[in-house]
């Protein structure tokens, strides 16, 4: 059987999308995946697609332009068993023209009282009989914790100032961990401890599975964390956990469930966040830093 999937969307998007690749994977599914190309790197260092392609190239537009597919995407498209697309708008409108009913459209809107990676499955149960979602355990049991205070959303980060107090709590040997997003507070951090800026994905993978435990935010590296069966301690707060939460073997979520969760509008007060305080959260490192068969 041959499955392309298409999805754009950001890093903690494309991980959620990869325990179902783990087991499209391990029951031998030739699948190919069409995403944005700075996360090709990421999918063929993990192996998760037999090819992966570029979504957002000039070569692609004319999925979403009123043009005559190129005979030789269109024999491509047609070459698959199913086409899988996450809510790509237009291009699905004109790959269902082409496809018919070997297209298959998820919609990437909130399911009530579902997780995200559930709503997947029940997708995929439509096309594979009894099929549910895998992942892999590449840790390593390092010896260092990785403190990642960024995400992609400032909304979602909790405040760097409790990051920098609960640094100086704990006093295992830590790795700061900073994104692109976070490239302005560089200096800041490096006055604190060790920092490892935007790292490659290869690096990036091995950093974490050879660490002892991770901490971060709501972030697409705490979801990859998770994935990789890293020890990871997600801090929620305006995003519902019920919906995005990171998924692995082990994952240990702190959320606050304010009456106003989850977050609509993304209030500045933050509340949901500065309620959880670094003693809290220490606690909660210290007992997991001590756990040696992590049941999470």
């Amino acid at each position: 059987m041959k499955i392309l999937l298409l999805k754009s969307g950001t890093l903690g998007d494309i991980v959620l999308l990869f325990p179902i690749l783990n087991s499209l994977k391990e029951k031998g599914i030739q699948t190919t995946l069409m995403i944005r190309r700075e996360f090709i790197p990421l999918i063929n260092t993990l192996n998760l697609a037999s090819l992966t392609l570029p979504l957002d190239t000039p070569e692609t537009l004319f999925l979403y332009l009123n043009h005559q597919f190129p005979s030789s995407w269109e024999r491509f498209f047609r070459s698959h068993d199913w086409v899988i697309s996450f809510s790509l708008g237009k291009a699905e409108e004109r790959l269902s023209a082409l496809l018919g009913e070997k297209l298959v459209k998820i919609p990437l809107k909130e399911q009530e009282n579902t997780h995200v990676l559930d709503f997947y499955t029940r997708t995929f149960n439509k096309i594979l009989n009894g099929f549910s979602p895998t992942f892999p355990d590449l840790w390593e049991k390092g010896d260092y914790l990785i403190m990642h205070p960024g995400s992609g959303s400032k909304h979602k980060r909790w405040p760097k100032e409790y990051f920098q107090e609960l640094y100086k709590i704990l006093s295992f040997p830590t790795k700061i961990l900073l994104g692109e997003a976070e490239r302005e507070e560089k200096n800041e951090w490096e006055k604190l401890g060790e920092v490892i800026f935007h790292p490659p994905y290869p690096q990036l993978i091995n950093l974490l599975v050879n660490s002892r435990l991770y901490i971060g935010n709501d972030s697409g590296v705490t979801h990859l964390s998770a994935f990789l069966g890293v020890p990871t301690l997600a801090i929620f707060g305006p995003t519902s956990p019920f919906h995005w939460g990171p998924k692995g073997k082990r994952v240990r979520i702190i959320y606050s469930n304010f009456p106003c969760s989850p977050c609509k509008n993304y209030c500045e007060t933050r509340e949901c966040l500065f309620s959880l305080r670094p003693e809290r959260i220490a606690e909660e490192v210290k007992i997991l830093w001590k756990v040696k068969v992590y049941l999470f």
